[in-house]
């Protein structure tokens, strides 16, 4: 029998990840296992990659966190054909052009290549 997970699964271990990611001490920009992101902070106009992406598989899903240089972050989990945040009340609203996803948050946006999602 193959094991597959129940929304409530997935949901449970996102509240974890994002628990557990609220303790920990430093929230600073991941230098290692990151990748830069491109994004523009508190409605700024130009893009510039001073942020960083991680990425995991949590409970059958692809989660994000998008660390910011002043130590804040965004976590966001794919669904379907877009995200949806799981820190907050804000909405994720996204879109994908060409071979690009653009992602806003409140007066936050990100641009990272498709392929980070896969």
């Amino acid at each position: 029998m193959k094991f597959r997970p129940s929304p409530y699964d997935v949901t449970a271990a996102l509240c974890l990840a994002a628990i557990l990611g609220a303790c920990s001490e430093e929230q600073g920009v991941a230098e290692v296992g990151a990748e830069p992101v491109l994004c523009a902070l508190e409605g700024e106009g130009e893009w510039s990659d001073d942020c960083r992406l991680e990425t995991a598989r949590v409970g059958g899903a692809n989660v994000f966190v998008i660390r910011h240089p002043n130590g804040g972050f965004r976590r966001l989990v794919e669904r379907g054909e877009g995200f949806a945040s799981v820190d907050g009340f804000e909405t994720a609203r996204s879109e994908v052009r060409e071979d690009r996803i653009y992602v806003t948050i409140g007066n936050d946006s990100y641009n990272f290549p498709a392929q980070a999602s896969q």
